[in-house]
């Protein structure tokens, strides 16, 4: 993190379907396990979903701390887990793209980016719609998440494309659900086994 201009990561994908909300969540956790103090929001206003995976309502989250109807404390949910806390969708706006230019958006990300050690967003798939490019002009780092087996060469191309024009240099490419074959990696395949199972199973 001390060579990105701040502590905010986002996580974006080309398209929708790659698991993006899995990792969101299961990276949050692992940040969080290893002692660090991390906050997830979920800024994905088009399918955002990662209130389920802590049996919480979407209302009273994102939407409404960024608009002030709600106060930006109330909004965020604590100690989801040990360490991790969480901002929800809240109700989903008519036009996402438009809502996230709200001035009120940056600021909030300031606040939080000072009380967290990880700010981590999960965004929507940046070559469906355009929310992506306007939160990743806020985030310190951006991390493009492809699927194995269903994400192209061509996509990645196209995402990085995007998010340069916006004036966005990804921080790096994540491969979800790859199958590593054994005997091939040797000891880096028995210790990425490892750390996967780790992940899977937080």
């Amino acid at each position: 993190m001390p060579k990105f201009k701040n502590n905010i990561v986002l996580i974006t994908g080309p398209t929708p379907g790659l698991g993006k909300s899995f990792v969101s969540v299961n990276f949050a956790a692992v940040l969080a396990e290893t002692g660090k103090k991390v906050l997830l929001i979920d800024a994905d206003f088009r399918n955002g979903h990662l209130h389920q995976s802590f049996g919480l309502e979407r209302q009273g989250g994102l939407s409404e701390a960024i608009t002030g109807a709600k106060p930006l404390e109330q909004s965020i949910r604590r100690s989801v887990l040990e360490n991790l806390d969480f901002i929800p969708t809240g109700l989903l706006p008519r036009n996402p793209s438009k809502f996230l230019l709200h001035t009120d958006f940056g600021a909030l990300l300031q606040t939080v980016s000072s009380q967290y050690d990880v700010v981590l967003i999960d965004a929507a798939p940046v070559l469906a719609v355009s929310d992506t490019l306007v939160i990743g002009s806020h985030a310190g780092a951006v991390f493009i998440l492809t699927r194995a087996g269903i994400t192209t060469e061509r996509e990645i191309n196209e995402s990085i494309k995007r998010l340069n024009h916006a004036g966005i240099a990804p921080a790096g490419v994540l491969f979800n659900d790859l199958i590593l074959r054994p005997g091939v990696y040797g000891y880096g395949y028995e210790y990425g086994n490892e750390n996967i199972s780790q992940l899977e199973y937080s």
